[in-house]
C-alpha cells in the first residue's frame, strides 16, 4: 500500500509504472467506492500503460480531512498527487463525480491531461435538493441505506440477474466516514466543456459520444453490460 501526504491529508494510491515510454492513464472513481473498482481494467491495460489509481479524501484508505468537501478540494488533491509523483500528460478516466474531477483537473492544469474519458457524468450532477435528500438518508442509516438505490442506478437488470457478488457486497462501513463523501452541490462545468481542447470520449449507459476523434489506442474505454 502506498500513501502520500497531499494537502495535509493521507491519500492512498497505487501507481503501476510500465516505463517512461508507455502512455499514462489516471482513474478517478465515483462516490462511495475505492480504487479497486478499476482492477479488471488494470489487469487488461497494465502491460501497455502506466496507471495511477487513488482513493479520494473520505474514501477507501485515504484520510478524511475536514468536511464538507467541494469539487475543488478533490481536484486540488489529484493535481497535487500527480505533481508529487511527477506525472503529466495523462488520459484521465473519470466516473460519475470522478468525471467532474477530471474536468476540473483539465481546467486547473491542462498540462496534466492529454485526453479525457468522461463516464456516466455531467457538467453538473443533480441539484441541492437531491444531495440533501441523500445526506439525510446517510445520516439516518449510513451508507448501507443508500446501497439498493445506488445498485439500481449503477447496474442494469441484466447485470443484477447475473448476481455479481463482488459488486453487490459493500461489507461493514462507518456511516460517519462515508457521510464525508457526499458533496455540496457540484461545481458546474457547463461553460468549461465548450472550451476543452483535448480529445474527449463521453460514455453513458445508452450511448458513446466521441466529441473529438482520438487516434487508436491513445485512450481506452470498456463498457459493462447494460
Amino acid at each position: 500500500m502506498k500513501f502520500a501526504t497531499i494537502n495535509g491529508i493521507s491519500i492512498h494510491y497505487q501507481f503501476d509504472d510500465a516505463g517512461a515510454a508507455k502512455p499514462l492513464i489516471v482513474f478517478s472513481n465515483s462516490l462511495a467506492t475505492d480504487f479497486r473498482i478499476w482492477q479488471d481494467c488494470v489487469d487488461d491495460l497494465s502491460a501497455d500503460y502506466s496507471i495511477l489509481r487513488y482513493d479520494k479524501r473520505g474514501h477507501g484508505l485515504s484520510g478524511m480531512g475536514t468536511p464538507p468537501y467541494q469539487i475543488d478540494d478533490h481536484v486540488n488533491d489529484l493535481v497535487a498527487l500527480m505533481d508529487h509523483l511527477g506525472l503529466s500528460g495523462a488520459a484521465v478516466v473519470g466516473l460519475s463525480v470522478g468525471g467532474l474531477i477530471a474536468q476540473g483537473l483539465y481546467h486547473a492544469r491542462p498540462d496534466l491531461a492529454k485526453a479525457l474519458i468522461l463516464c456516466d457524468t455531467a457538467a453538473k450532477i443533480g441539484n441541492a435538493d437531491m444531495w440533501n435528500d441523500r445526506i439525510a438518508i446517510a445520516r439516518d442509516g449510513g451508507l448501507a441505506a443508500l446501497v439498493d438505490a445506488n445498485m439500481q442506478r449503477w447496474f442494469s437488470p441484466a447485470f443484477h440477474a447475473d448476481a455479481q457478488p463482488n459488486c453487490m457486497d459493500i461489507g461493514p462501513c462507518s456511516p460517519a466516514r462515508h457521510l464525508t463523501a457526499i458533496l455540496a452541490p457540484a461545481w458546474p462545468f457547463v461553460m468549461l466543456i465548450s472550451v476543452i481542447k483535448r480529445p474527449i470520449l463521453l460514455c453513458q449507459r445508452f450511448a458513446l459520444l466521441v466529441i473529438k476523434m482520438v487516434p487508436p489506442r491513445q485512450i481506452w474505454c470498456a463498457a459493462l453490460p447494460i
